[in-house]
């Protein structure tokens, strides 16, 4: 219904409104991605309305209606914590586009390459991070690769008729820093971490330690979901992330986290006894600076934390449980990594997983415990 048509450096973007014979109309355009979306723009005009005019905004294009809809179509698609996640970028970038102004109406029209690069510098402003603390690099790029998610699929909804003048999506191709060299830590270094824990954080590094699971999954666990005389522990689907975890899976506990679990006290609820303050919603949230202070008071090294304190016990349970040994594949499926091709075929049930599990050593650690304050997440 419209063409676009190249003349002196220009692109020119033909189209006739009210059917054959009607008016022929044309637009000038300076590069060809701006001549696409405004083609984009005019078919879909033509196909809702007949006609269609330059710049014109409706009030479901307004900044706020996209980002609810966006989110609404996010959690349909993505995990819970995901959608979450997306929102509170979302947030930064509202709080960005309304500073000074917090009433301001939003339109889709101040999506821009230049915003983009004035948000991205925004994001790096210590006082522009939570608790005034500064973003690093590969945080403001999620956040600003998030927008630029949020814009293309926008775009795209207006070229179904959704809605009309949202610019043509940019990107700032912010490319991903290479990671820093990881050193998993040793079972000793583990140790002395949970033994700088104290009263329910502690419990959270002994599940994290002896499971290799996420955070989310510790303290989502309920005592229904073991077996302490069978050493079974049932992760439910709902704990999962990666699509393998989503399945669920049965998995054996090492011994001794069932001598560890004995102990703590009446088994009904979350298995960690955490405070109310950790319920947010439906969900229980726990706070990685907590565990990072159990890992910097007990002395342990920087690279085998920094960053990812909750992370780092996974970490350590599966570098741990392969410098004993254990069967490489058995080791994947306890920590809920794809297998390849081979789970088609070789079964859970054919992995010597109670083997590797075995190979937890017991839990020992310097004899002095440090305290670790236990502030309650707001």
């Amino acid at each position: 219904m419209a063409s676009i048509h190249k003349r002196g450096g220009k692109y020119w973007v033909r189209w006739v409104e009210g059917g054959r014979g009607g008016q022929s109309r044309s637009v000038t355009c300076a590069t060809k991605r701006e001549a696409d979306a405004y083609k984009a723009d005019i078919e879909a005009a033509l196909l809702r309305d007949g006609t269609f005019q330059s710049g014109r905004i409706r009030a479901e294009t307004g900044l706020d209606a996209m980002i609810a809809a966006y989110l609404e179509h996010s959690s349909r698609v993505h995990a819970p914590r995901t959608t979450i996640r997306y929102g509170q970028h979302l947030v930064a970038l509202t709080r960005f586009l309304r500073r000074g102004s917090r009433r301001r109406q939003l339109r889709a029209q101040e999506l821009s390459y230049d915003m983009l690069s004035a948000f991205h510098t925004w994001l790096m402003e210590p006082e522009t991070g939570r608790h005034l603390h500064r973003r690093g690099p590969e945080t403001a790029r999620k956040i600003v690769t998030c927008i630029e998610g949020f814009w293309d699929w926008a775009f795209r909804r207006q070229q179904r008729g959704a809605w009309a003048g949202v610019p043509y999506p940019d990107s700032l191709d912010l490319k991903r820093a290479p990671p820093a060299e990881k050193s998993p830590p040793t079972w000793p270094e583990m140790d002395a971490a949970i033994a700088a824990c104290n009263g329910w954080h502690r419990q959270v590094a002994v599940l994290l330690r002896c499971t290799g699971l996420r955070i989310s999954q510790v303290m989502g666990l309920r005592w229904e979901d073991l077996d302490l005389e069978g050493g079974v522990l049932h992760l439910r689907p709902e704990l999962g992330k990666s699509a393998q975890e989503k399945r669920g899976r049965r998995i054996p506990i090492a011994p001794v986290l069932v001598e560890e679990l004995a102990g703590w006290g009446v088994r009904d609820g979350h298995v960690v006894d955490a405070p109310a303050g950790t319920n947010a919603g439906d969900r229980r949230e726990y706070r990685a600076r907590d565990m990072g202070r159990a890992w910097k008071r007990a002395g342990v090294r920087l690279e085998a934390w920094k960053g990812t304190p909750c992370h780092a016990f996974r970490a350590g349970f599966e570098s741990g449980l392969k410098r004993e040994g254990a069967d490489d594949e058995a080791v994947e499926y306890l920590v809920g990594h794809s297998r390849g091709i081979r789970e088609h075929y070789v079964g859970p049930q054919s992995l010597p997983m109670r083997a590797a599990v075995a190979l937890v050593p017991h839990i020992g650690g310097p004899a002095k415990v440090v305290e670790l304050t236990t502030a309650r997440t707001s």
